[in-house]
C-alpha cells in the first residue's frame, strides 16, 4: 500500500512519510547495507519538528532503531523501536552519521544522495 508515492509510507498533517532505504512504517528492527540512497524527485529530508517527533518518529517503528531527520549536526531520532529514554528524542553520542553527495544524472529535484553510516539507522524523507 504505497498509495502512489512508490514505497511504503504514512500520511501525517498532509504529508506522505517515508524512509530510505524503503521499509515498513510500523516494522521492526531490520538492518540493511548501508549503501547510497538517491532522493527521489518531489521528496526532501523531514525537519526535526516536534510535531513530527512526535506523530511520525515515535509513533512507528520505521524497522530501525534511529531516523536521521533534517536538523543541526546531522543527528538521529529515536523511534518506537528505540530504548525508551529516546523514542521520540534526539540520540546524542550514540554514533552514526548521516553522510551526503550531490548524484549525477539525478532527476530534476532529485539530486543528492544520502548514506547512514549504521545499519539500523533510516532516513525520514517526506
Amino acid at each position: 500500500a504505497d498509495g502512489g508515492h512508490g514505497m511504503p509510507h504514512i500520511v501525517h498533517d498532509g504529508f506522505a512519510y517515508a524512509v530510505l532505504p524503503a521499509a515498513d512504517p510500523d516494522g521492526g528492527l531490520q538492518h540493511h547495507d548501508k549503501s547510497w540512497q538517491r532522493m527521489p524527485a518531489g521528496w526532501e529530508l523531514a525537519p526535526a519538528e516536534p510535531g513530527i517527533l512526535a506523530g511520525v518518529v515515535a509513533a512507528h517503528g520505521w524497522s530501525s532503531n534511529l531516523l536521521h531527520l533534517r536538523s543541526r549536526g546531522k543527528k538521529a531520532f529515536g523511534t518506537k523501536n528505540a530504548n525508551p529514554q529516546w523514542v521520540g528524542k534526539e540520540c546524542p553520542g550514540l554514533g552514526g552519521r548521516l553522510t551526503s553527495r550531490s548524484s549525477s544524472g539525478a532527476e530534476p529535484g532529485a539530486g543528492m544522495e544520502y548514506k547512514p553510516d549504521t545499519r539500523d539507522y533510516r532516513i525520514l524523507i517526506r
